[in-house]
């Protein structure tokens, strides 16, 4: 008798074999920023911000190791003494914390007594050199006188031996309390040495201001284990600050050394900071293709802060009719030409934005926004974020 299928059985491997086939595998579209190509009619300038920042900065670590004793006490806000803190303004050479000095203080004692040891071992040296140098003398004259009762023969040759052999041994002598004298001599350089070098370990102890400056950042408190090299506190010079920006390639012929420039920040509204370019680097910057540039500006009230930002036009030409811009983060290098340039002209495609390379030519640029003389027209959608991660033809995911 034939045996019935049980209709249950084919169903449940039919659904095992629906379940074990795995769908194909989806690429995640990459996510890009997109806007829309505008006109833009310049003016006598490009306007660029930055950061302000100290004229220098030094962190402060300590030589020497050991327990943190005391931290420089100032007058707060209160009335009340309080520790040194960030804001607070210290003059060069102001002790601002100290180690526990006791070990250093021994080792200093430890050396002091080492050189006495030493330059008294030194005196009787010299002591035990002179008093050879007289026996040696008197050998000698004994010996001349000697010889010349031998020559005479008022001597027998034994008393005469015997007055030579006096005079060789007190010769020794001499010789062995000079090299005694030099070792000794040798031992209180050594000792002095190590005396300076307690000495300095325990100056090392106070951390002292190297300049005038503001304290940015302390890193210690009192009872704090510090070892050798430990920071203690970051200072900043702000007698003059510096802000940084960069400048295209295309606007670099409008900065030069020595320019003057004027900078405005919104923390101190309606005050203008006159400041000089100092500084332009040699090269571009790799991802951003704009050159770092410094401006050093006066600040004797110490009104600009760091950290403040601070905006500043560059003196530029005028366009002479209104062009299309794009933000410079659009700009990507042409695939067919390796010294030209493109942006991603995105289009709706079946449901989809998909992102095209349009090679064009650039123009001035203005501040973060560049003019685009040929390839573009106003209106049009270009990628401003992600550009560098797009592909021509493939879809992306716009978001805001």
């Amino acid at each position: 008798m034939a045996r019935r299928s049980h209709p249950g059985l084919w169903t449940l491997i039919l659904l095992a074999a629906g379940c074990s086939r795995e769908k194909p595998y989806e690429k995640p579209l990459t996510p890009v920023t997109v806007r829309a190509v505008e006109t833009f009619a310049g003016g006598s300038g490009q306007r660029f911000s930055g950061n302000i920042g100290p004229y220098s900065r030094v962190d402060l670590a300590f030589k020497v190791g050991g327990y943190v004793e005391t931290i420089l006490m100032l007058r707060g806000a209160d009335g009340r003494q309080r520790d040194l803190q960030e804001g607070d303004q210290v003059a060069k050479g102001t002790v601002l914390a100290r180690v526990r000095e006791s070990d250093y203080v021994a080792k200093v004692s430890q050396a002091k007594a080492q050189l006495a040891q030493a330059e008294a071992a030194v005196e009787q040296a010299r002591s035990q050199l002179q008093e050879t140098r007289v026996a040696e003398e008197q050998a000698r004259l004994d010996f001349d006188r000697a010889k010349n009762l031998f020559a005479t023969q008022s001597l027998t040759k034994a008393d005469y031996d015997g007055v030579k052999a006096k005079r060789k041994t007190t010769q020794a002598k001499v010789g062995e309390a000079q090299a005694a004298l030099q070792v000794a001599e040798a031992r209180v350089e050594g000792a002095r040495a190590q005396l300076h070098e307690a000495e300095i370990a325990l100056g090392d102890c106070a951390l002292k201001a190297p300049m005038d400056a503001v304290v940015l950042k302390r890193l210690i408190e009192v009872g704090s284990l510090v070892g050798a090299g430990a920071g203690g506190f970051s200072l900043a010079d702000t007698s003059s600050v510096k802000v940084q920006f960069g400048v295209p390639d295309v606007q670099l012929p409008s900065v030069k050394l020595g320019q003057s420039i004027t900078i405005l920040t919104e923390a101190i509204p309606g005050a203008d900071f006159a400041g000089r370019v100092t500084q332009i680097s040699p090269a571009a910057d790799a991802k951003t293709r704009v050159f770092d540039t410094e401006i050093t500006i006066p600040n004797p009230g110490g009104r600009l802060k760091v950290g403040m930002v601070a905006s500043l036009e560059v003196p530029g030409a005028k366009l002479r009719a209104p062009a299309p811009v794009v933000p410079l983060t659009a700009i990507v290098r042409s695939k067919d030409r390796p010294d030209g340039y493109a942006v991603f002209v995105v289009e709706e495609q079946g449901g989809k934005t998909v992102p095209h390379a349009r090679e064009v030519k650039l123009g001035e640029t203005f501040g973060s926004r560049i003019g685009v003389s040929q390839g573009l027209k106003p209106g049009e959608r270009v990628v401003v974020t992600g550009a560098s991660m797009v592909r021509d033809g493939e879809a992306v995911e716009v978001v805001p």
